[in-house]
């Protein structure tokens, strides 16, 4: 697996990892946990995008 597609990984288990533990009973915690995991998804994806076209 190239560098590029294990760090890819990584975010995404980290980013599976950190939703895995939201606490919804914590609603001001849990909404500002799932804006920053979508933040990361959607940097993770447009990565991915750029590595596809470049590639």
């Amino acid at each position: 697996m190239s560098d590029d597609m294990e760090n890819f990984s990584n975010e995404l288990d980290s980013i599976i990892n950190n939703l895995s533990k939201l606490e919804f009973s914590k609603k001001e915690e849990a909404s500002h946990q799932l804006l920053e995991s979508s933040a990361r998804l959607t940097s993770l994806s447009n990565q991915l995008l750029g590595q596809i076209k470049n590639n």
